[in-house]
């Protein structure tokens, strides 16, 4: 650091140019790593949580129009809250894997894409999830207030 509150530690210090710099190529992989990591966990969790709900479901007794349709209702939270980001960042740890090998300009354009596409579609999961809880809460304090009315009665 040369004195420049804003400065990076990660800078080259050399010749190098950015894109070449063994260092980026280094974080790149360490990120592929951890994000292949995390892929992997979110989709061992779809996959205990899916088995569960199967047993739960076998174990009931429900009648199995009852059960299938609460298990879709499910598969489709689980597909968009589970599979779709471990995908994404499984795809994105494939470009940060490519780019820390050694790659040039298209694989960090790459690299750099395929990260903004999963933060943009995390971003979007969170915006509709926060929605739905807010949703939720209205939906819950009216109906507190209309049973509260009609215990005034």
């Amino acid at each position: 650091m040369d004195g420049d509150p804003i400065s990076s530690p990660y800078e080259s210090k050399s010749d190098e140019s950015l894109l070449e710099s063994v260092e980026a190529q280094r974080l790149a992989a360490a990120i592929a790593r951890w994000q292949r990591a995390m892929s992997a966990l979110l989709g061992v969790a779809a996959v205990v949580i899916l088995g569960g709900l199967l047993v739960l479901m076998i174990a009931s007794g429900e009648d199995a129009m009852e059960s299938l349709t609460s298990l879709l209702c499910t598969g489709v939270m689980l597909l968009l809250c589970y599979v779709l980001p471990a995908v994404l960042l499984w795809r994105a740890a494939d470009s940060a894997a490519e780019y820390s090998r050694g790659g040039g300009l298209s694989e960090l354009l790459g690299f750099t894409h395929r990260q903004a596409v999963f933060w943009r579609s995390m971003g979007y999961l969170v915006l509709i999830g926060s929605g739905l809880w807010l949703l939720l809460l209205v939906v819950a304090m009216l109906g507190v207030a209309f049973i509260g009315s009609q215990n005034s009665f």
